[in-house]
């Protein structure tokens, strides 16, 4: 399951998103004021669950009192917590019976907006000083800015023969096959994308994660696909098959197919550093490696 994006999801994300605007401000007025930044706070329920990685990581797990449904299944630590139902769907009562004192929200209103690349960062910096855990949570913010240094200087210095494809190179990046869901503009993925040096063939697109056509992406020929759909990270013979369909697409004739864990690379949270890593070493391989040895820190 795609954490970003649920693959059972039929709707576009941008109307979800107006749909759960009401949702949340309905859930927001039932609360107590969340605790002043100088306060701490003691039993948070999270309704997202890159914003539930963001409090693991943190170490202040123990403030949870309540997840979403996903959260639950994607963290082991917070399995056995109440669940207050899922991201489009929470439960007013369940958030209210748990009494928190702070609801996280990682959807576009007030509360936490986790969008794009500096938001994400924001937010870790921002539950850092809502858990008491300003020190964690800056040198988690430190880990992430000193990898992005690291790669862009890394990309940055290869050498002309390490670029055997169009420079940079143009990627898709797919969410969900079937109906086909690719990355956009303006969200961190995409942010990252450039900073490892590569050209999103959607970023065009207004939406963050806009609905395409497959002869779309077939006429734009993307040198890479990498693959986040449940459907590529089945232990299948050959999970990449379905691109083959498309010899004449540079991605499939050069074979340059790709499942990365969406995990890691969907979820807007605290592993931003490892996600630029990984990124970085898919497009650019053993290239890479001794100039990132060399910047490392």
């Amino acid at each position: 399951m795609n954490p970003l994006f649920p693959p059972a999801l039929r709707t576009p994300p941008a109307r979800i998103e107006r749909w759960l605007v009401v949702a949340v401000w309905l859930v927001c007025a039932a609360l107590p004021a969340a605790p002043a930044a100088s306060e701490r706070a003691a039993r948070i329920v999270s309704l997202n669950p890159s914003l539930s990685a963001i409090v693991l990581a943190l170490g202040e797990g123990e403030r949870l009192v309540g997840v979403d449904d996903y959260s639950a299944q994607q963290f082991a630590e917070v399995a056995a917590l109440p669940r207050v139902g899922g991201l489009f769907n929470p439960s007013l009562e369940g958030v209210v019976a748990l009494e928190p004192d702070l609801v996280a929200l990682g959807i576009a209103v007030e509360a936490f907006d986790n969008h794009t690349y500096d938001e994400v960062i924001e937010n870790i910096e921002r539950l850092g000083a809502l858990t008491g855990a300003r020190q964690a949570a800056a040198a988690r913010v430190a880990a992430i800015r000193g990898a992005r240094e690291r790669v862009e200087g890394a990309v940055a210095s290869l050498p002309p023969r390490a670029r055997t494809h169009a420079d940079p190179p143009r990627i898709a990046m797919v969410l969900q096959r079937d109906p086909l869901f690719v990355v956009g503009g303006g969200n961190f993925i995409d942010t990252m994308l450039s900073i490892v040096g590569v050209q999103n063939i959607a970023a065009a697109y207004r939406e963050a994660y806009p609905r395409v056509s497959l002869e779309w992406l077939v006429a734009r020929s993307p040198e890479w696909i990498v693959d986040l759909s449940p459907e590529a990270t089945k232990p299948s013979a050959d999970a990449l098959a379905f691109w083959r369909q498309w010899p004449h697409v540079a991605a499939v004739k050069h074979e340059r197919l790709v499942a990365l864990d969406p995990a890691l690379i969907s979820l807007p949270g605290p592993a931003l550093d490892e996600s630029l890593l990984l990124l970085a070493r898919t497009f650019w391989g053993e290239a890479l490696e001794a100039r990132l040895a060399e910047a490392a820190p």
